[in-house]
C-alpha cells in the first residue's frame, strides 16, 4: 500500500488525459497569440487577468500609476473593456481555428 502511494503507476488513461490537456493548452495559446500581439495592451491586461489572476482593481491601480489623470473608476472601466475585448478576440480566433480544423477533417 505504501509503495503505491509513494510510486503510483500511471495508467494509459492518465497518460492520454495528460497529453490531451497539453494539446488543448497549446491550441489555446496558439489562438491567443494569433488574435493579439504580445505588445498589445489588451493582451497584457488579459494575461494579467486570466493567467496571473490579478483583480480588476489591482490592474486598474497599476493603470492609474501610468496614467494618473484617470480616476479609479475610469481605470477599472478601461481594464474591464480590455478584458471584454480580449475575450471577443480570443473567441473569434477559436472559432476560426476550429473551422479550419473541421475543414481539414472533412
Amino acid at each position: 500500500m505504501a509503495r503505491q502511494i509513494l510510486w503510483p503507476k500511471q495508467s494509459i488513461a492518465d497518460l492520454l488525459n495528460k497529453e490531451m490537456r497539453i494539446e488543448e493548452s497549446d491550441f489555446v495559446e496558439r489562438c491567443i497569440l494569433s488574435a493579439l500581439s504580445k505588445d498589445d495592451p489588451v493582451f497584457v491586461v488579459g494575461i494579467d487577468f486570466y493567467a496571473r489572476r490579478k483583480r480588476v482593481s489591482d490592474i486598474g491601480r497599476y493603470l492609474q500609476e501610468i496614467a494618473p489623470w484617470l480616476t479609479r473608476k475610469q481605470a477599472e472601466d478601461r481594464v474591464r473593456w480590455c478584458v471584454n475585448h480580449f475575450n471577443c478576440a480570443v473567441f473569434l480566433a477559436f472559432r476560426d481555428a476550429m473551422r479550419k480544423q473541421n475543414e481539414k477533417i472533412s
